[in-house]
């Protein structure tokens, strides 16, 4: 057999390739062009705190507080003070009542409403440096660190 010729070829030059250019980002919607606070044509702001509370006159004076700082807004108040019995039920039902009530109002001036509830209760540090809340063995205290 008769030997064969190797032959090297020339590399071929690299090939270049070009990526495809990104495309323009869509527009976005014209919501969103608009830097203009929401506009709502009423406000209600609901002050709950617990009517039974070892805290019961700092909770008042609070709710009394955000009751003027809301009213200095011109929006409507109400400042309601959560029972120790039934408690989830009054609070809930409220919700539901004042929710609706702020729909029914704002859809009759034409326009968007708002509901606030502000709440003042548990989360409270004690003298002791642990949360203030009811007691309950089956809920773990808390340590409150500056």
């Amino acid at each position: 057999m008769a030997p064969r010729s190797c032959r090297t070829q020339s590399p071929e030059p690299p090939k270049t390739y070009r990526a495809p250019e990104a495309p323009e980002p869509p527009e976005p919607p014209e919501a969103s062009k608009s830097l203009e606070p929401l506009q709502y044509v009423y406000v209600m702001a609901v002050i709950l705190y617990w009517e039974d509370s070892d805290r019961v006159q700092a909770h008042i004076k609070e709710a009394q507080e955000m009751e003027s700082v809301f009213r200095s807004l011109d929006y409507r108040t109400e400042i309601h003070p959560i029972p120790m019995i039934v408690s989830h039920d009054d609070v809930h039902n409220l919700i539901i009542r004042e929710k609706q009530s702020v729909v029914d109002i704002a859809g009759t001036l034409g326009g968007s409403g708002l509901l606030i509830i502000h709440y003042s209760g548990h989360g409270d540090k004690g003298d002791d440096n642990y949360s203030v809340g009811f007691e309950d063995s089956r809920i773990p205290r808390v340590i409150w660190l500056p």
